[in-house]
């Protein structure tokens, strides 16, 4: 050998290479089921904050999205390698593995490839490709069209042919991959739902697109109600498509969580973000199935990472929750002899599981949360150690409740399992209950749950058989010379420190035999040995005896006896100490007996007993013989227990018809000539029919016998028959189908036109019975109505309106529901489309108004519609829908059809106010010129009411963007209504400008008409109109309005007055005829007398009420008063306008001459201003001679104008 190592000296610069075969990917690959992609994709969903994930099987690739954060740096740098993470051989770079995830080893994603040869992954503008073959991108690539998309998004094409041992991804591999994950989807999914904030994954959506197959797994979390720590989550499966197999539609568990604190010096693994407690503490959780409120006991607890390790079992009905160190491929428990973290959680999970059995779910679930921790089970767990510790502390805690309680709450005290004394069975645990100490008797919700005493009884705990009954009863301290013998092992052996003594209790004597009676099929020879010889049963006189020394006697005859000698009377009747008595039998027995068999306390020895006696020629009194005919004493032909007096002679006519609902008896019984005291019925009653029709309703009789019976024995038919057989479903009503008479109809052309083939209609019986028995020969308001609602569902029509619509109507009378119930139900078919009645009118007036806007429906059905809820009169909803309709079809067209805006006005007149719900951008407000307008521009001042022709021409002659309403009353009414304001609301005065002033002519007066404006009594007459026709107001009164002509100085006339006013964004000028500042009125080129008042009139009737209603309205009263020439004139004037008033000082001349030569003046100048206009127009040659020839003749006929005067 020799001396030095053989190792070269300069081994260090070797070329090395680390290269893997691709057999390692593809081995890995086949280590992995479809279900371990899910898993997989989940707990990479779950790391990423998302609450939903979709796997799209779609005809070519598998497309996974996920809704969670989008990668990261340090995620794209993991897709960087094939496998793993760590140091990269030969790169000289490191990829860090997740942290705070549940998945961390870089390895899962991999296992797409079962589906395909290349993973297509996309997120956050990047994309790269992991190839099976050629490996992964060194970096992303950018893919602008994924920015968007939440989280991340991949694509796996399928594998078309088998390469090598990876198959193809066909049809029939999809079908096995979604049934697997069906069935995986729950431990996969179910941990990963919290209540509140944080990451919670609430759903996975899986399709198949060559399936046609969809699963749909929603899960939600909230905090338990029963206490602190409390998770209670729900799970639910939607499936559409072929059954996957057994996956569970719904899914609730409860999950109790605690929180512990390593111990020092243990080493601690990366532990998921998931259990992490704040303080360096970790979670874990035990959960359970539940199902209805129960514990599903039939469910295998599993080991969750939080992920379900399916492969793994606790070998119980509980699940753990825990930061376990999981194998490479995570489906088990790293072996806790090679991990002592393991080791250390596996203990406290025990540790906790068990403390929550007495603290939590043995108050929520009773005797069977027991069951969830049944050693017998354990021998299906993974993971030993868990189910050897469960073992010993189910057998060393005090964790088993007894029937003691404590505290205000009274919970039931805990002992160990081994000081437990456990009844074997209800009975036993009834009698214990009342006898035994409750400090030592497992607690009563054991008693109806075998299982779990027999557990309990398997870990440790002494069971209280019949043994241990006879053995208290029948021996004290010593048990020397009992034939029972008590296993101290296994059975509670006790007896009373006061024996016999304490015996003498009659309500603990009747505690023992209702016991023995409850287990008298369990007493054996020893057993009855030691009762019958044993001195301890309660004699009449209140002694103890043995039973074989006492005489069981009726109490009719109990004086005759000692009372040391008998039975004591409250005991007689139990089963078990009344045999061991002696007895006698007469027919006082025979009473008793049946009596205790008709009210079903006797046992089948009794009642077998009295049936032998009676059938052997017994000599009995008459009234034993009816007792025994009140009580089930006899079997009938089926082996039924029935009292004679229901049984019906085999000769009976009509007993072949009627046998299934018949208690006939055995033709043994009939022929025995001393059951003839029994009296069978010798003929079949209506209820025997009333029986059969049940038989039928439930399943046992074919309905052809019920037809055959009811039309043979139709004399059965009575009035409180047919009463009780109207509600039984035993008439056939098509295949396999019974309905009850009052359910079905009797088939008519007419009821088929209006409810269609859906209801159900009588067969194989005549008309005239099926009406006898009570079907429906008129249809029911519900039932057509069912049958219009699937018309509607369907998209059908109804064929005969004219019939149906009667017909509901009168169902509805009938059955006296109020007019109008269905108005609001879509149950009117209009000839193209379901409505409502109150949708719709009746009217022939209404078919015109509102065109084709609303259904008015057909006259010769009024009476119905109306009844159905259709209005006669139209409300807002009808109006706001016309005026919605010719908005939407006529807002472009201008101007709108004749007939168009005569419904229109025809809908104006009939509203007084909007519609209630009309939208703002409704066109259905018409203008001068026969085009629509919106609501909001009412609202915005660019279609108003014309309320100044003058300045409305100027407005539009300067292309300002407005429009008015049709000049008529409805359109007016309307569009006020509508927000529409006056033009001369809406208009702003700018400025106003006058011409040169012009000289007064002295023939108009203005100073007489200046003076007249000071006139007390005008003053007055004019405050009086304006207070009546423009109301009340502190301007109007007689003392202001005389204090504001006052301030009028003179009357001036200029060549012209321009007002300018700003609208809808123009300036827009207009020729006035006056204007009225502080101190003069301003009137434009006035010509003559008559001019001038009229200008003044309406400059006053402005002061007066500046209001358009005072120009408007006022000015040509004031004209009037002021033609008045006297106060009585003025005071005729308003009383003839029906307004009071009464001038302050009466003048009859008041004046006269002014008025007259007004008057003359005004006259003169209006023929001169006519005449003068004429001769303009005429030809030049001509204009003299004409213009002279007319004024002569003019001026002529004025000079005989005369002035009246009052005289």
């Amino acid at each position: 050998m020799p001396d030095q190592s053989p190792i070269p000296a300069n081994s260090a610069d070797l070329d090395f290479q680390f290269r893997i075969g691709a057999s390692l990917l593809t081995e890995f690959v086949r280590g992995h089921t479809p279900a371990d992609v899910l898993r997989e994709l989940v707990q990479n969903e779950y790391d990423a904050g998302g609450v939903e994930l979709v796997i799209d099987f779609g005809p070519d690739a598998v497309i996974v999205r996920g809704s969670g954060k989008t990668i990261d740096r340090a995620g794209w740098s993991r897709l960087s390698v094939m496998l793993g993470h760590g140091l990269i051989p030969g790169a000289g770079d490191r990829v860090e593995p997740k942290a705070n995830g549940i998945g961390s080893k870089n390895f899962g994603l991999r296992s797409l490839f079962l589906f395909g040869d290349r993973i297509h992954i996309m997120s956050g503008g990047l994309y790269t490709i992991l190839d099976r073959s050629k490996g992964a991108l060194a970096a992303p690539l950018a893919h602008p069209e994924s920015q968007a998309w939440p989280g991340a998004t991949l694509v796996v094409p399928y594998r078309q042919v088998d390469d090598g041992a990876l198959l193809a991804f066909d049809e029939r591999r999809e079908a096995e991959a979604l049934k697997t994950i069906a069935g995986e989807l729950a431990p996969t999914l179910i941990k990963l739902a919290h209540p509140g904030r944080g990451k919670n994954l609430r759903a996975v959506v899986l399709r198949s697109a060559r399936l046609g197959h969809e699963l749909r797994w929603r899960q939600s979390a909230r905090a338990g109600s029963s206490g602190p720590n409390v998770i209670r989550r729900t799970a639910r499966l939607q499936e559409h498509g072929p059954s996957l197999g057994d996956a569970l539609e719904t899914i609730t568990e409860m999950e109790y969580q605690h929180v512990l604190m390593p111990p020092a010096g243990l080493r601690k693994p990366n532990v998921p973000g998931y259990f992490r407690v704040p303080g360096g503490r970790v979670r874990l959780g035990v959960s359970v199935r539940t199902r209805r409120g129960r514990l599903d006991l039939r469910t295998s607890g599993i080991f969750y990472y939080p992920i379900g390790a399916t492969r793994s079992r606790t070998g119980f009905a509980f699940s753990i929750s825990a930061p376990f160190e999981m194998t490479e491929d995570r489906s088990q428990l790293v072996d806790p002899q090679n991990s002592e973290w393991n080791a250390w959680l596996l203990q406290q999970s025990a540790a906790f599981a068990v403390r929550l059995l007495p603290e939590r779910l043995f108050a929520e679930f009773g005797a069977e949360a027991f069951l969830a921790f049944d050693p017998q089970s354990a021998d299906s767990s993974t993971v030993p150690v868990l189910s050897e510790e469960i073992d010993r502390l189910l057998r060393s805690e005090p964790c088993w409740p007894t029937q003691a309680t404590t505290g205000r709450a009274k919970r039931p005290v805990c002992t160990t399992v081994g000081s437990l004394a456990i009844p074997v069975s209800p009975a036993l645990a009834t009698f214990a209950a009342g006898t035994l100490d409750a400090e030592n008797l497992l607690h009563s919700g054991f008693a109806s749950r075998p299982d779990a005493r027999a557990m309990a009884t398997k870990l440790g705990g002494k069971a209280f058989t019949v043994n241990s009954l006879i053995r208290l009863r029948c021996a004290g301290v010593s048990a020397r010379g009992l034939a029972t013998e008590v296993d101290a092992a296994t059975e509670v052996e006790r007896y009373f420190t006061r024996f016999p003594d304490a015996l003498r209790s009659l309500p603990l004597q009747q505690r023992f035999a209702v016991a023995l009676d409850a287990c008298r099929s369990e007493l054996n020879a020893s057993h009855k040995k030691d009762l019958c010889t044993s001195p301890t049963t309660l004699t009449g006189a209140g002694t103890l005896s043995s039973p074989n020394e006492l005489w069981l006697v009726h109490e009719t005859v109990a004086d005759v006896i000692p009372q040391d000698q008998i039975l004591h009377p409250e005991l007689a009747d139990f089963l078990v100490l009344a045999k061991l008595c002696r007895s006698f039998k007469f027919s006082e027995w025979a009473i008793e007996t049946a009596r205790r068999v008709e009210e079903r306390i006797a046992s089948e020895q009794e009642r077998d007993a009295l049936g032998r006696y009676i059938r052997g020629r017994p000599t009995l009194t008459g009234k034993a013989w009816a007792a025994i005919r009140r009580s089930p004493v006899l079997q009938d032909e089926r082996g039924e227990w029935v009292a004679p007096v229901d049984m019906v002679s085999r000769s009976a006519s009509g007993a072949s018809l009627l046998a299934p609902a018949l208690h006939l008896p055995t033709p043994a019984d009939e022929a025995n000539v001393s059951l003839k005291h029994l009296r069978f019925r010798r003929a079949v009653r209506g209820s025997d029919l009333v029986t059969l029709a049940r038989l039928v309703e439930q399943g046992s009789v074919s309905p052809a016998v019920m037809r055959q019976a009811v039309t043979r024995q139709r004399r059965l038919l009575i009035p409180s028959v047919l009463s009780q057989m109207k509600t039984i479903k035993f008439l056939e009503a098509g295949p396999s189908k019974v309905a009850a008479p009052c359910d079905t109809y009797i088939r008519s052309d007419q009821l088929v036109a209006v409810l269609g083939e859906d209801v159900p209609y009588s067969v194989g019986l005549s008309s005239a019975m099926l009406r006898q028995l009570g079907c429906r020969t008129e249809p029911q308001a519900d039932d057509i109505l069912t049958a219009l609602a699937k018309l509607r569902e369907t998209g059908g029509r109804v064929n005969r309106p004219d019939l149906v619509y009667q017909a509901l109507v009168s169902a509805l009378r009938r059955e006296k529901r109020p007019p109008g119930e269905l108005r609001n139900r879509q149950v009117i078919w209009t000839g193209n489309r379901w409505e409502t009645a109150g949708d719709c009118l009746v009217g022939r007036d209404n078919r015109k108004t509102f065109l084709d806007a609303v259904t008015v429906l057909p006259e010769r059905l009024h009476d119905a519609w109306v009844f159905l809820g259709a209005p006669q009169r139209p409300t807002d909803a009808h109006w706001r829908r016309l005026l919605e309709r010719i908005g939407e079809r006529y807002r472009t067209q201008k101007p709108i059809p004749r007939f168009v805006a005569e419904t229109l006005r025809r809908a104006y007149r009939n509203l007084d106010k909007l519609p209630e719900g009309l939208r703002p951008g409704t066109y259905c407000l018409l203008d001068d010129e026969g085009g629509l307008h919106t609501l909001g521009e009412a609202i915005a001042g660019s279609f108003l009411i014309n309320d100044d022709p003058a300045l409305a021409s100027a407005a539009l002659a300067a292309r300002a963007p407005l429009s008015f309403a049709e000049p008529s009353d409805g359109v007016i009414g309307f569009a006020k209504a509508a927000g529409a304001k006056p033009l001369s609301g809406a208009a702003a005065l700018a400025d106003i400008e006058y011409g040169p002033e012009i000289e007064s002519d002295p023939r108009l007066r203005a100073e007489s008409m200046l003076a007249r404006l000071r006139d007390p009594n005008f003053v007055s007459a004019v405050a009086a109109l304006a207070f009546t026709v423009s109301g009340p107001d502190q301007s109007r009164t007689t003392a202001s309005f005389t204090a504001r002509l006052a301030q009028i100085a003179r009357i001036i006339i200029v060549s012209g007055i321009q007002r300018r006013y700003r609208i809808g964004g123009h300036e827009v000028a207009v020729d006035a005829d006056y204007d009225v500042g502080d101190d003069q009125i301003v009137l434009a080129r006035v010509v003559s007398a008559h001019e001038l008042r009229r200008s003044v009139a309406n400059t006053v009737a402005v002061l007066a009420d500046p209001g358009r209603l005072g120009e408007q309205v006022l000015g040509d009263a004031v004209y009037f008063l002021l033609r008045c020439r006297s106060a009585l004139e003025m005071q005729r004037e308003l009383k003839r306008r029906k307004i009071p008033w009464r001038p302050s000082v009466v003048s009859e001349t008041e004046h006269t001459e002014d008025a007259d030569d007004e008057g003359m003046a005004s006259l003169a100048d209006a023929i001169s201003q006519h005449v003068i206009q004429e001769a303009m127009s005429q030809p030049a040659p001509a204009v003299r001679s004409c213009f002279l020839d007319q004024v002569r003749s003019q001026m002529t006929r004025a000079a005989r104008v005369t002035v009246p005067r009052k005289m």
